[in-house]
This record gives C-alpha cells, sequence and structure tokens, in this order.
C-alpha cells in the first residue's frame, strides 16, 4: 500500500476525520465510488475497519490493484449508476485520468482519441450493498452523482449511510430532492448544514436529518 506521504485532498480527508470524531466511529465500513488512483482511498483504507473501492477505468483499476488490494480493501472493476447491467465507458489504459465517463454522458472534450469504448459491468449501490455492510459512501464520477444515487434508494431509506459527495454540474442540481425526500439533509464539510433552498455546494456531506 502506498504510504501517506501526501494529502490530495486535505480538506476532505480533515473533513471525515472531524465527522469520525464527532459520531465517536472507529469501525467505519467505507465504499470509495469513482476511486481513480487511490488519492482518497488510501486515506480511507487506514482510518476505517474495511472497505470497497470502485472505478471503472482500467488503467486506474490495474493501479489500485497493484497498490491497495489487500484483505482490508476490495477493489471493483465496476462502474455504478442507476440500474445494472453493462455500459459503454470512455476508458483509457492511462492510469491517473479523472475524464473517463459513462460514454452517454460523455461531452466533446472527452472523445479523443485517447480514449477508447469499453463494456464495463454496471452495478447499484442498492444491489451491490443487499447483503453488506456499509457505513460511509463517497461519490466522485464527474457529474453522473444522481444516477448513482438514485441507485441508492433502499440503502437511503433504510439505512443511516453517510455521503460524502462531489456535486459536479450547477445544472441539475433542482435533482436534490431525492435527497430529502429520502430524510436526509445537505451538510458542509465543516458539518454546518445547508438551508434546502441553498446554492450547489461543489463537496457535501449527506446524512440523515435531526
Amino acid at each position: 500500500m502506498i504510504p501517506l506521504t501526501e494529502e490530495y485532498h486535505p480538506k476532505q480527508v480533515k473533513s471525515v476525520m472531524d465527522l469520525m470524531d464527532k459520531f465517536d466511529i472507529t469501525d467505519m465500513i467505507y465504499c470509495d465510488v469513482g476511486s481513480c488512483v487511490g488519492e482518497l482511498l488510501q486515506y480511507y483504507s487506514q482510518m476505517m475497519s474495511f472497505g470497497y473501492a470502485f472505478e471503472p477505468n482500467v488503467g486506474n483499476y490495474n493501479f489500485l490493484v497493484e497498490n491497495y488490494l489487500s484483505d482490508k480493501v476490495v477493489i471493483e472493476n465496476l462502474a455504478v449508476s442507476s440500474e445494472c447491467g453493462v455500459i459503454d465507458f470512455l476508458s483509457t489504459e492511462k492510469k491517473g485520468d479523472h475524464c473517463s465517463r459513462n460514454k452517454k454522458y460523455a461531452d466533446k472534450n472527452n472523445e479523443s482519441s485517447d480514449y477508447v469504448v469499453k463494456s464495463v459491468p454496471c452495478v447499484t449501490l442498492d444491489s451491490y450493498f443487499e447483503n453488506k455492510e456499509i457505513d460511509f459512501i463517497k461519490v466522485d464520477v464527474e457529474g453522473e452523482e444522481w444516477e448513482v444515487l438514485r441507485g441508492a434508494q433502499n440503502l437511503m431509506r433504510n439505512t443511516n449511510v453517510i455521503f460524502q459527495v462531489e456535486f459536479h454540474n450547477r445544472d441539475n442540481w433542482d435533482q436534490r430532492e431525492i435527497i430529502y425526500d429520502n430524510g436526509y439533509e445537505i451538510y458542509s464539510l465543516e458539518l454546518e448544514k445547508y438551508d434546502r433552498d441553498c446554492e450547489r455546494p461543489y463537496q457535501a456531506f449527506l446524512m440523515k436529518g435531526d
């Protein structure tokens, strides 16, 4: 496993540490959706008791397996969305690629000779965690976060899973009602609750309301 020599996302890491301290959580089971090359996975895997990482890009996935696979981390070469099946995914053999994504939602800037279309198995969080324990889910999927959340409605209704989400697009912020409909509220990384008519934060926690 890569040693903790640099914090790639210090604010996000600190926010999770503060969250764990606030709720006195010492054995959290986590899921990293959109792991890329493990910038946050390296911290989650050492802060928490067990975890899962999802990365559909083959180059990134191979890097994760080489550096992070252990008896405490399951690494899946899977996409996560609102339905199970197979998707066409713009992928690359390069590691460290942050722009590969579902071909259905790719914009012109992604359709270059560096990308090839791969058929990638796709799961929902509801299906994958139907018979597994999970406490914390980080979602960074380059604009498809609403598809991921739509595939996690059972988890949101029936558990107290905490989500840490990057909201990439301003245009679809009106879809946030699915958060409130399932009893969740949106919190800043400083754990302050946002008003329901707030502007889109780039990064936020989703937690069950008071």
